[in-house]
């Protein structure tokens, strides 16, 4: 066989070995990093473990305070262990750190929500750092398309591309509007279109969620969902302990993550639980920011 041909095959052999990491695989050069390049599983938990630091550090009250954490961990913990098990295990753990540092405050992307055109639906949504959109078009002669999928958010713009779909959307995003251009077919029907302004509904149905001193949760919240109220309400802490705070909501399920409700009530549980919702439900409104 011929020697450049055999070298071809080590050099292909040799690229396809190494996965995606947070990090410049490259420059790998510790066991660890070796290590979490070569090995699938260990890649892809390193960057599910960037993307959870990044957002817990967005949100952080003391942001130095979860790096020099970091710092600790990876040298500490992480850098210490002496099999591909070993590492896989312990990102798994600080996962779930991360995961629960963050989950137990209230934070919401600004553009998230759900926006509205004269033909058109646009929901966008963002988890686990990254951001989800679903677009729904019917026209007026009754003719659909439907376009959902991941973007990217950079100073304000977006863009989503689909070669199978003979798709590109730019999406725009300004203060409770976004507008759209379509390019392409995007498989839309006959004279559909996703190009076009799209004004925010939840901020439009602001007014009837922020209350009055006194109102029940139940009478705000609207919702007869464990799971539902678990996302949106969390139990307070320090000035807030013993209180639920809670994203407003309306009837029809739109949220407004820049109005949070802070009721007022008794339960006997463990301090910083949540207390069921057929009791947090008899909750008042303290007050609204």
């Amino acid at each position: 066989m011929n020697k450049k041909f055999l070298l071809a095959i080590s050099i292909t052999t040799l690229l396809s070995s190494v996965h995606a990491a947070s990090f410049d695989c490259k420059k790998a050069s510790t066991f660890v990093e070796e290590s979490i390049c070569s090995n699938e599983k260990a890649s892809k938990l390193d960057e599910d473990l960037a993307s959870k630091y990044k957002d817990a550090l967005a949100i952080s009250n003391n942001p130095e305070g979860l790096k020099a954490e970091q710092t600790s961990w990876l040298n500490m913990v992480r850098n210490k262990c002496k099999t591909v098990e070993c590492i896989n295990n312990v990102m798994k753990e600080r996962i779930a750190e991360l995961s629960k540092n963050s989950s137990s405050k209230l934070v919401f992307s600004s553009k998230d929500g759900k926006y509205e055109s004269e033909e058109g639906e646009l929901e966008i949504t963002t988890s686990e750092g990254e951001t989800y959109f679903k677009l729904l078009i019917v026209n007026a002669k009754g003719n659909t398309g439907e376009v959902e999928g991941i973007i990217e958010i950079k100073d304000d713009i977006a863009t989503y591309k689909d070669k199978e779909q003979d798709c590109m959307l730019q999406f725009k995003f300004a203060e409770e509007e976004i507008s759209i251009i379509q390019d392409g077919s995007c498989e839309m029907g006959l004279g559909v279109t996703a190009t076009g302004l799209y004004k925010s509904k939840t901020m439009a149905n602001s007014a009837s969620v922020i209350g009055k001193v006194g109102d029940t949760l139940g009478d705000l919240f609207y919702s007869e969902s464990e799971t539902t109220f678990k996302k949106y309400c969390k139990a307070g802490e320090e000035e807030n302990a013993g209180n639920i705070l809670c994203i407003a909501r309306n009837k029809s399920g739109e949220d407004n993550p820049t109005i949070i409700h802070t009721f007022t009530g008794e339960y006997e549980g463990p301090d910083g639980e949540l207390p069921p919702l057929s009791i947090a439900k008899k909750y008042t409104l303290l007050s609204t920011k």
